[in-house]
This record gives C-alpha cells, sequence and structure tokens, in this order.
C-alpha cells in the first residue's frame, strides 16, 4: 500500500470523498518529485 498520494483533480476542494480517479498512489521517491 502507498503511504502518499498525489491529487489528479483539478478541483480546489480540499477534501474529495468517495473520488476514486482523482488521486494516485505514489511511494515516497516519486511523491518528493512532483
Amino acid at each position: 500500500p502507498a503511504v502518499y498520494s498525489f491529487r489528479t483533480s483539478a478541483s480546489e476542494s480540499r477534501v474529495l470523498l468517495g473520488e476514486k480517479d482523482s488521486y494516485e498512489p505514489r511511494c515516497r521517491a516519486c511523491f518528493n518529485k512532483d
């Protein structure tokens, strides 16, 4: 399981509940690149 996630949605909402396609899992190295 990924510890970090990256938001792929352009929404400005702080939390997107139930949105499966709005986040993607990332490892620590990939998360810190962006």
